[in-house]
């Protein structure tokens, strides 16, 4: 990468190199940041914005975990491919690339729910899949269980990804106000 300087106008800031031709237009409110050699950090409202060296790939922070942990979504300039992952706050890559990603817990532990094609996963912080791809739908947890979806039929799953309610329900929630889950199993009433 080529030296680089920042550039002000109308209040606005962005990067040039030092011959002139600008790398990122002067549209941020706050400075750039150079993050290091590979890439150039842009905070936009509430996000913060990589991209790389050769312009190529856009990452997006789109949400804050614990252990400085982010889940990224990054776009291929060329192609415009895109794809969610779980980063450190060192860029270290800790999942594989997903089609989507959403936090997921509650209180006490934090989850991701990563979507590929029609399929969910649930992964730990450190990226790990404690259940494989193969609901429609993973919940968010209460009371350290969460609802799982396949082909429509409802379930429960534990924080370690042990099923404990198979999918069989057409309708499955949790009711706040008991602290328990309601389930119908057909259309007379609940089950």
């Amino acid at each position: 990468m080529g030296r680089m300087v920042l550039v002000e106008r109308d209040n606005r800031f962005g990067y040039c190199y030092l011959k002139g031709e600008e790398i990122i237009p002067p549209m941020y409110l706050l400075p750039p940041l150079l993050a290091n050699e590979q890439k150039i950090m842009l905070i936009e409202g509430n996000k913060v914005l990589t991209m790389d060296e050769n312009n190529e790939r856009l990452s997006k922070i789109l949400c804050y975990l614990p252990k400085n942990v982010f889940i990224i979504e990054q776009k291929h300039a060329d192609t415009g491919i895109k794809y969610c992952n779980l980063q450190d706050k060192k860029g270290t890559i800790l999942s594989k690339n997903y089609d989507a990603m959403q936090w997921c817990g509650d209180a006490k532990t934090t989850f991701v729910v990563a979507q590929s094609g029609k399929l969910c996963a649930l992964l730990n912080l450190k990226g790990q899949e404690i259940v494989p791809l193969k609901y429609t739908h993973i919940g968010s947890f209460n009371v350290g269980l969460a609802i799982i979806d396949s082909a429509g039929l409802k379930g429960l799953i534990d924080k370690n990804g042990k099923v404990v309610c198979k999918p069989r329900h057409r309708t499955l929630y949790y009711n706040a106000e008991v602290g328990l889950f309601r389930a119908v199993t057909n259309d007379s009433g609940f089950g």
